[in-house]
């Protein structure tokens, strides 16, 4: 049974999950495997999006970001 008002997606970060997703999106090549496990995930779940965020906690994570 299915109801068409229903979205289910995934939701990845936040302020206790963003301690992981530095290093997932450090490098070209992290970024690349960080986003085929998300779409793999959409897509074994026919899930209807993604929310991806990454609360910044620190000001050395922010100037690291700055000068990347």
């Amino acid at each position: 049974m299915t109801c068409q008002r229903v979205r289910a997606i995934l939701s990845v970060g936040g302020w206790t999950g963003s301690q992981y997703f530095s290093s997932a999106v450090a490098t070209d090549a992290n970024r690349t495997v960080f986003a085929k496990a998300v779409m793999d995930v959409v897509s074994q779940y026919n899930l209807d999006g993604v929310e991806i965020e990454c609360a910044l906690n620190s000001i050395f994570h922010i100037s690291q970001l700055l000068t990347d």
